[in-house]
């Protein structure tokens, strides 16, 4: 991905001149660390939070996602127990 592309979709919010890229980051370091750490650790914290959130609730949808158009568990036992030897292959 060219880095024009990754900061017109947010992945990167500062674009610098070849080699100033240290620079750009040691500026941004010092700004995050001018602010009180008590709130910068907050914000971590609640990132983390809500990516741990989104996880949960993702696992949570997961069984249910997965059996949306799948035949049930005990017909997927019985075409199984019903296949003919060399019907499937494998890769």
């Amino acid at each position: 991905m060219f880095a024009r592309r990754a900061h017109d979709i947010g992945l990167v919010s500062e674009l610098t001149e070849p080699g100033n890229a240290l620079a750009a980051a040691t500026a941004c370091a010092e700004v995050i660390a001018g602010h009180p750490t008590e709130g910068v650790q907050g914000t971590v914290r609640a990132l983390w939070s809500v990516k741990e959130a989104a996880r949960s609730q993702g696992f949570a949808h997961a069984p249910h996602l997965i059996a949306l158009g799948n035949v049930p568990t005990g017909r997927q036992a019985e075409f199984f127990a019903s296949r003919r030897s060399g019907e499937f292959r494998t890769r």
